[in-house]
């Protein structure tokens, strides 16, 4: 099992949060922001559709080979934490 680790700066559009991987991988995402929520979900990720985590909340979702999180806020200035284990 491999592990990565991460910081994303998370814009007013998606960017994705950490790449795509050809295994299936557990993630664990934390908001670092101070005072701004973020909006995970698909590459078509918004405010309105994406599941938000407020302030230093967390989150693990288990992501299947070839899928991708995204991330998105509001405003700019907000940034995430993750970290990435491959399964297998």
């Amino acid at each position: 099992m491999a592990i990565s680790t991460g910081h994303t700066a998370v814009l007013t559009t998606p960017s994705q949060i950490d790449g795509t991987s050809p295994n299936p991988s557990r993630i664990r995402i934390f908001n670092a922001s101070n005072d701004k929520t973020v909006y995970i979900g698909n590459d078509g990720v918004s405010t309105s559709n994406g599941f938000g985590l407020v302030k230093l909340e967390q989150m693990d979702i288990v992501v299947n080979p070839g899928e991708s999180l995204y991330c998105v806020a509001e405003s700019t200035g907000a940034e995430i934490q993750w970290i990435r284990q491959t399964l297998y």
